[in-house]
């Protein structure tokens, strides 16, 4: 149990940087000398963080992960949901991932949205370069294309069977 939990701190630490390159790419601005520090005072770095810790960390880091997220962005990340590469949560509040969603790398969240499952047990797996714009909600099977935007206040279902 102690090498899982080890295992997870490294995933989130390496996730730090990878995040404030991405951010800094995103705003066209190169990454600066002393990065580490303004990367620990940017909401969507240290939200990033969290979110890697929340869903990889076991026992107390998990749940230390999990109250600083809700305490400090209102956010929720469920244990074994996967974020593969660099994220971005521009304005990192309200965000909910369930369990056993994917996020793909260079994934941007919104605030408010919504990952989840629907009457299945099957959660969304976001492919890469997937924006999901504020208060979109993406439940069940659902399975969005790289380079995918979801419009704000959008509901995404799997297709039904007829």
């Amino acid at each position: 149990m102690k090498a899982d939990a080890t295992a997870s701190r490294l995933t989130a630490l390496q996730g730090i940087r990878a995040d404030y390159r991405f951010l800094c790419d995103l705003s066209g601005v190169e990454v600066p000398r002393l990065w580490l520090l303004r990367a620990l005072v940017h909401p969507s770095v240290v939200a990033g963080f969290y979110f890697r810790l929340a869903a990889t960390g076991g026992g107390g880091l998990r749940l230390f992960a999990v109250w600083m997220n809700l305490l400090l962005f209102g956010c929720y990340v469920g244990r074994n949901a996967v974020i593969e590469g660099p994220l971005n949560l521009p304005h990192p509040t309200g965000i909910v991932v369930g369990e056993g969603s994917v996020i793909g790398p260079r994934a941007r969240l919104f605030q408010h949205v919504t990952l989840g499952r629907a009457a299945t047990a099957e959660y969304p797996v976001l492919g890469a370069d997937v924006w999901v714009f504020t208060g979109a909600t993406v439940v069940g099977a659902v399975r969005l294309a790289p380079g995918t935007r979801v419009a704000a206040h959008a509901l995404v279902t799997p297709p039904k069977n007829d």
